[in-house]
């Protein structure tokens, strides 16, 4: 309690002595202490003004920024229209849009000529014998030496037709076949094709947002970095004036010199 009665006394001393400094300095007409201090004063008062209001606008300034980097940001979808991007670069990687080509190279009709041969070969190759064998019959030759060849050459060539015929009706539907596999394999490639190029659009277009939203991210970043390095740059300009407002007050000297060069200047 008495340390802090002493500290108060002290103060109030200094207080009056000053006051009394600028009254005798101000009645002798020797110094102008008192528009000089009030002039100190009212730079002092000023230059803080202007850093509060400083401080405001900058304040200002930087809610504008991270309000249209904000508005900008949530247009484009956040951050999701990062993670969207990233999906849909996976779900593009991870598809294969090819065509299993060797169902072609290894085709396997499934079928023979066999498969094609008329039901009723034997009974076709018999009738057409026993034309032939009538038809000896006729002209008296059924049992000539070569009657027995003659039949057997009517046969071989009924079978020979035949199997002809067989033969036509496999590779006319085995080649059928082949295409309409052709062409199925041809339109699922063509669809994949598409698909590829849509995924790849898809992932372009998200990309474009993706990079939208990183740029006006940067940008905003940019843009509060550069406030802030603008007001600390003024703030340090202010401080500075402040501070030489301070050292030139100090060089004016105190009271005695300042009553003694008024006396002897």
């Amino acid at each position: 309690m008495a340390s802090t009665s002493l500290v108060n006394s002290l103060k109030k001393q200094n207080a009056d002595y000053t006051i009394g400094q600028s009254a005798i300095s101000d009645l002798t007409g020797l110094t102008n202490i008192g528009e000089k201090n009030a002039a100190y004063s009212n730079a002092s008062d000023t230059l803080k003004g202007i850093l509060g209001e400083n401080s405001a606008a900058y304040d200002s300034i930087l809610q504008l920024i991270q309000g249209a980097g904000t508005s900008t940001q949530d247009a484009l979808g956040g951050s999701q229209s990062v993670s969207d991007w990233l999906s849909s670069v996976k779900d593009a990687a991870s598809k294969d849009y090819s065509v299993d080509s060797s169902k072609l190279e290894n085709y396997d009709y499934g079928k023979s000529v066999s498969d094609f041969l008329d039901p009723n070969a034997d009974y076709n190759i018999g009738q057409a014998t026993k034309a032939a064998q009538n038809s000896l019959a006729g002209q008296g030759g059924l049992f000539s030496g070569g009657a027995g060849e003659q039949l057997a050459a009517t046969a071989s060539e009924k079978a020979a037709n035949l199997y002809k015929d067989a033969q036509q009706q496999y590779n006319t539907e085995k080649d059928f076949d082949y295409g309409k596999l052709k062409d199925t394999l041809g339109f699922e490639q063509s669809n994949r094709q598409t698909a590829m190029q849509q995924a790849n659009n898809n992932v372009s277009n998200l990309g474009s947002i993706a990079n939208e939203y990183l740029s006006s991210k940067q940008n905003t970043s940019d843009n509060t970095v550069n406030a802030l390095l603008g007001k600390l740059s003024n703030d340090t300009d202010i401080q500075t004036a402040l501070a030489n407002l301070g050292i030139s007050k100090a060089s004016e000297g105190g009271f005695a010199s300042q009553l003694l060069g008024g006396l002897f200047g």
